[in-house]
């Protein structure tokens, strides 16, 4: 005989408060640049080079801020956790003691933490350097201020997708590796697929809705072992294979 928990979802709210967080960031960089370019002083090439050093110091420093993002949004995301593992077990008349495992989590949160660091800095050096690219490119080629901000407003929906896809992906990873740990700190090792199942859902995820897998490994899926949430973008969940 076994029980069935289900184990925490993607945390949509706290996916969209970190893409909230991620678009005042891009907002940030592109204001740094409205704020210290001016193209009209491009003909001085000391005052163009003036203004592009600026803009590097100045954007560095908006780019820095990727850490405290980032802290901020796991904080936000282990609650989260927490206190939906808490409310999924109790419904199945569990009882988990979930300050014991702070400890142990803390090295596993700073390992997320530091990709996601990396990955929202990555995603800031990104947009930094296509402006100054564009920079470069539109004064030697003797383009008009109009232009370069026509460029930059056709970028910018390239932006917030990214930043969406950051968002999305980093909540998910952040479930998917506290599930697998979670089941191993409380000694479950099966767990069973659950597909969302709409026009969204990859086919080879809604085959694998309802299989069962040994979580550890992981379920195999196209070619390779993982857990639900954690290939990019994906929105699957997991239910705990209990036995009683």
């Amino acid at each position: 005989m076994t029980v069935k928990v289900n184990a925490p979802k993607h945390p949509d709210m706290l996916e969209i408060k970190l893409y909230k967080m991620l678009n005042a960031y891009r907002k940030a960089i592109y204001k740094v640049f409205n704020d210290n370019i001016d193209l009209k002083a491009f003909s001085d090439a000391e005052t163009k080079e003036s203004q592009i050093s600026d803009f590097d110091k100045k954007v560095d420093k908006v780019i820095n801020k990727a850490g405290g993002i980032s802290a901020v949004s796991h904080k936000q995301m282990y609650s989260y956790y927490n206190k939906a593992l808490e409310l999924s077990v109790n419904q199945a008349n569990f009882a988990v003691d979930l300050q014991q495992y702070y400890y142990g989590d803390k090295t596993m949160l700073k390992f997320l933490q530091d990709n996601t660091t990396d990955y929202i800095t990555k995603y800031g050096e990104d947009i930094s350097l296509w402006l100054k690219d564009e920079i470069r490119t539109n004064y030697l080629q003797g383009g008009s201020y109009t232009n370069l901000v026509k460029q930059i407003k056709e970028r910018i929906p390239v932006d917030t997708r990214k930043a969406k896809t950051i968002a999305r992906n980093e909540t998910g990873t952040f479930v998917g590796t506290m599930n697998k740990k979670r089941a191993d700190d409380l000694g479950i090792e099966d767990g069973e697929w659950i597909a969302v199942g709409d026009s969204r859902t990859r086919q080879s995820h809604k085959k694998a809705n309802g299989k069962q897998f040994k979580i550890e490994q992981g379920l195999k899926i196209d070619g390779e072992f993982t857990q639900p949430a954690l290939p990019i973008n994906c929105r699957c969940s997991l239910k705990w294979v209990i036995p009683e």
